[in-house]
């Protein structure tokens, strides 16, 4: 048998060839090699019965390769993209891009056989593949967020400027931004100096002057439970990557996710406290990739080591960057 996308081609291609067989001598031909291709070998335009293991008001993924996509790009990626946000809000953003991109770009250039090309770039990183996340993945951990704890210390924030009563127009879009971010004062919908300025005039005017500073406990999750937070994705991946599993393997991924769940669940409400966080709600109700977790254990009971199902490249999960297009 070949692939669930394999066989859901031959098929397709048996449907539209028996619509066409009348059309012409060469449609006729087409379908009867066809039809002699599925009486030799039938299985392969049989769609496989598969199972669905992820389950979110009425949102099915039936493929035993999900797991995979999952892991790399739909929980990997929100966690690259919430850590960055984390440290935007820090006014750290800046310079955890640039060791990111240094760290990544030194790993790319050793031309290591199991190190795929990356690029962080503005931490956007690439398409929605999930092959594009297994470097920085596969190296979150140890080498990716090295640097974490340099550039991204914990700290108070402090004002940008406080000689409000000058001549706001001389101000930088930075400096008017950050001084209204760091006292909790929201920006959400402004994008213009002008707007910037008029709404630090009323905040000036409405408290007789500038309200004080943020405490650094408003400021999101400390550092070293953010450090906590991938450490413990880590060993949640390191084991769902595991060769082999018996049941005693399956109790410890069950375990670990769901210390990473609870782990994630307090990153992500403390960073939810600030007017410009750009969630609303937290991710056990916003998506299914977090609960779905839960139900990766049974999964790999059932279908074995993700890693020996997963249809990666143009056999698979790879013909999504063909398919967009069209």
């Amino acid at each position: 048998k070949g692939t669930v996308i394999e066989h859901a081609l031959n098929f397709k291609k048996y449907i539209e060839a028996e619509a066409k067989k009348d059309d012409s001598n060469a449609c006729k031909e087409k379908f009867e090699r066809l039809v002699g291709k599925r009486a030799e070998h039938p299985e392969l335009f049989e769609i496989p019965t598969v199972y669905a293991w992820k389950y979110d008001r009425g949102c099915v993924l039936t493929h035993p390769e999900v797991p995979i996509h999952l892991l790399l790009l739909g929980i990997s990626k929100t966690i690259m993209l919430n850590i960055l946000e984390w440290s935007i809000y820090r006014r750290q953003g800046s310079a955890l891009k640039t060791a990111m991109n240094t760290t990544i770009d030194r790993l790319c250039h050793l031309s290591l056989d199991y190190v795929k090309p990356y690029k962080y770039g503005t931490g956007q990183g690439g398409g929605y593949i999930a092959e594009t996340y297994s470097t920085i993945v596969a190296l979150m951990g140890k080498w990716v967020y090295q640097s974490l704890p340099t550039v991204c210390p914990d700290q108070e924030l402090t004002a940008v400027r406080e000689d409000v009563h000058t001549n706001l127009k001389l101000w930088t879009n930075s400096q008017l931004k950050m001084t209204l971010k760091s006292r909790g004062i929201s920006i959400k919908g402004l994008t213009r100096k002008n707007q910037y300025i008029q709404l630090l005039k009323k905040v000036v005017n409405d408290n007789g002057g500038l309200p004080e500073v943020r405490p650094y406990s408003e400021t999101g999750c400390p550092q070293v439970e953010v450090l906590e937070m991938i450490s413990a994705w880590c060993a949640v991946m390191s084991r769902c990557m595991a060769p082999h599993f018996d049941c005693n393997a399956i109790e410890d991924l069950s375990s670990y996710i769901k210390y990473f769940l609870s782990c994630w669940d307090n990153f992500e409400e403390k960073n939810m406290m600030h007017n410009d966080c750009s969630k609303t709600k937290p991710s056990w109700v916003g998506t299914s990739n977090f609960p779905g977790l839960l139900n990766l254990p049974k999964q790999i009971s059932i279908f074995g080591p993700p890693r020996s199902i997963w249809e990666g490249g143009d056999r698979g999960e790879g013909v999504v960057k063909k398919l967009k297009p069209h």
